[in-house]
């Protein structure tokens, strides 16, 4: 058999557009994966005391949080109850410890949710509460942990 002829125009055009494609596509899977561990830290206060917070403390605060703010949109009141008393009074180190506890969960920008595959990525506790919260509620974070203030206008 005779190998069939490809169009002068398919060999071309068409099969180095596929290619560069490709070659794309590998490139962000690869930029995605990546990231995933780009998880910025933040760090303890030596002015204040250490947590007294156990880890299974600092758990299920981080388990509150995300429940609270795990829902379509921003948190409603009650929500926001929710994600203001669970931080009411800690400290910068007991922060710390809860969002070390949090890690990094999918969250999706676009929808403001835990998201889907393909709009969401690993995001932590800080972006989630500065992309959730409006930006009053946001700052009032701020006033538990300085670093927050990175974080302000990520939303």
């Amino acid at each position: 058999m005779t190998p069939i002829p490809i169009p002068n125009a398919v060999s071309k055009y068409v099969i180095p557009v596929v290619g560069i494609a490709a070659l794309g596509a590998v490139a962000y899977v690869g930029f995605q994966y990546l990231k995933k561990d780009e998880i910025p830290k933040v760090q303890k206060n030596p002015k204040y005391p250490s947590s007294q917070l156990s880890s299974v403390e600092a758990t299920a605060i981080a388990e509150r949080l995300y429940t609270a703010m795990a829902t379509l949109g921003r948190p409603n009141d009650q929500e926001k109850t929710i994600i203001f008393n669970s931080l009411q009074n800690l400290n910068q180190n007991d922060f710390v410890k809860v969002y070390e506890a949090f890690g990094a969960r999918q969250y999706s920008k676009f929808w403001r949710n835990i998201g889907d595959p393909f709009t969401s990525d690993d995001h932590s506790l800080l972006t989630w509460l500065s992309n959730e919260l409006t930006a009053e509620d946001f700052a009032k974070i701020s006033q538990i942990i300085p670093e927050a203030k990175r974080y302000q206008n990520a939303a």
